[in-house]
């Protein structure tokens, strides 16, 4: 699919030729069917009405990424977005007149670093160092400021003790995820609360279900923590990476360092093995599971009722006319309720979007506005 971009080159091409026609000959005329098609197919019409927040889990390799009701953002410096209505790209800052210059443009946006974002309703939640920020349009604010640290963070980190490493949203609860602890904010009540030590290691994975957190370590081992007990039980070892979804769980892990995709209910009994080669970077819907294989690198959609994969396969012509070949791993992300699955290649700056439940799909490149 042609980006919106190019598509409005397009449209004034042929205005231009349209013009020059009427001035040589009367009767000619120029047929813009085809490229009324092309501004057509371009159109993502994504409807997020009753989008509420980004429910992604905490995972190493989302940590640019987010999605509302509007725009699919890419945090990956320039910082950019995707209109979900009309399919353009634009850069985040929308200060008026201002440059979208790393150098010239020191309060733009649109350069500044932006970790582990949270989109809801009204702006985006993001973490700088050991504060949250919040950001609506083109104001930034500081929500809270973490000052509290274990021996762990001020042995690994004793320059940045209290350093903020994730944010996770779960119903009203934003949960500030830290190298061996986290605390909750309440978004309606702004009510923090004290900090709960859940690990002696750093964590690199994180989620959460009602009535439970889900966490992996950087000695990957899968943990479930209750939190009305307060206990922690370990569920697995060599795990890359969890999410919880309608009452189970899904976790990578490794098995003769190929990694396996495994399930178990809420409360981490009943695991069972699911798919023989799933890469970390997977997304779970309500009936799909979409993944890339860690050996062949390809792409699939698995469906968890029927118990079948089927190969996604990812095509794309750049404007030089070069094929677009996968030689790497994907980003796959989403959040509950939308609808429709984004996967990510970083390097080429492009990205298949696929609506949930089908192997049909739109492509946008993520070049500058």
């Amino acid at each position: 699919m042609h980006s919106f971009k190019k598509a409005i080159c397009i449209i004034s091409s042929f205005i231009f030729i349209t013009l020059c026609g009427c001035n040589q000959s009367k009767g000619d005329y120029v047929d813009l069917s085809n490229t009324e098609q092309k501004i057509k197919d371009s159109q993502l019409n994504i409807n997020l009405d009753d989008f509420d927040y980004d429910d992604k889990p905490y995972n190493i390799m989302n940590l640019t990424t987010t999605v509302d009701s509007n725009y699919f953002y890419n945090f990956s410096i320039p910082n950019t977005k995707i209109n979900l209505q009309s399919g353009r790209v634009q850069y985040v800052c929308q200060i008026p007149g201002c440059a979208h210059d790393e150098i010239t443009s020191p309060g733009c946006i649109s350069y500044q670093d932006i970790i582990s974002p949270v989109a809801v309703s009204n702006g985006i939640y993001y973490i700088d160092g050991n504060k949250v920020m919040f950001f609506s349009g083109n104001d930034q604010t500081v929500i809270l400021t973490n000052d509290y640290y274990t021996e762990y963070e001020a042995e690994i980190y004793p320059d940045n003790k209290s350093v903020i490493t994730a944010l996770v949203r779960h119903n009203n609860l934003l949960y500030i995820v830290c190298p061996t602890y986290y605390f909750t904010y309440n978004t309606d009540t702004k009510e923090i609360t004290a900090p709960a030590t859940i690990s002696d290691s750093l964590c690199m994975g994180f989620c959460a279900a009602d009535g439970y957190l889900y966490f992996t370590t950087e000695n990957l081992e899968l943990y479930i923590y209750k939190i009305e007990s307060g206990k922690t039980e370990k569920i697995a070892d060599k795990v890359g990476q969890v999410r919880a979804k309608n009452g189970y769980i899904y976790y990578v892990k490794y098995e003769n360092e190929i990694p396996i995709l495994y399930t178990a209910k809420a409360d981490g009994s009943g695991s069972a093995k699911l798919l023989d080669d799933c890469y970390v970077n997977y997304y779970v819907t309500d009936n799909r599971i979409y993944y890339q294989s860690y050996v062949t690198k390809d792409c699939y959609q698995y469906d968890i009722k029927n118990k079948k994969s089927t190969k996604l396969d990812l095509k794309y012509t750049f404007s030089d006319g070069k094929e677009y070949i996968n030689s790497e791993y994907l980003n796959i992300v989403s959040t509950s309720g939308m609808g429709f699955v984004f996967i990510i290649n970083s390097t080429e700056k492009l990205i298949f979007i696929f609506e949930d439940n089908s192997t049909e799909y739109k492509t946008i490149e993520m070049e500058e506005e």
